[in-house]
């Protein structure tokens, strides 16, 4: 039975309002018994590679494919650069007995960091949509 058929058929059955992708075709092969009809809905997305909403009592489907959203990002639009150097020297018991035996020690310890908020959440969204969906690559992106 063609893919959007079943959709329309559930949406009918469960008195449920749809707003069905004309795009979406083939078939499925597909049994549930006494199942949640969002479980169904579910189930059928998964296999047909479908994306749907269900807000408002409206049961949206559409074919799963990139799309653009916005999002809202509090964040300051600043790149930060900080250094920082700590020196420790230490020379116990030169002074005792004139004894002038290497026993002397230092350590320097340094640190760089440098932090772009915006260039983070760049790279962790490319790696989650490469990872979530492996046909594309980040050069796709």
């Amino acid at each position: 039975m063609p893919l959007s058929d079943v959709l329309l058929e559930l949406t009918r059955a469960a008195e449920v309002d749809a707003e069905i992708d004309p795009a979406i075709e083939g078939g499925i092969i597909f049994t549930a018994n006494n199942k949640p009809f969002i479980d169904v809905i579910d189930r059928i997305a998964d296999i047909g590679n479908l994306r749907y909403t269900f807000k408002g009592g409206v049961l949206r489907i559409e074919i799963d494919r990139p799309y653009n959203r916005s999002y809202k990002v509090d964040q300051l639009a600043l790149a930060r650069t900080s250094t920082s150097s700590m020196d420790v020297s230490t020379d116990v018991f030169a002074s005792v007995g004139g004894d002038t035996g290497g026993n002397g020690s230092s350590a320097n310890i340094a640190q760089n960091t440098t932090t772009d908020f915006y260039q983070e959440l760049v790279t962790n969204i490319d790696r989650m949509i490469v990872t979530s969906n492996p046909r594309f690559a980040v050069e796709d992106i």
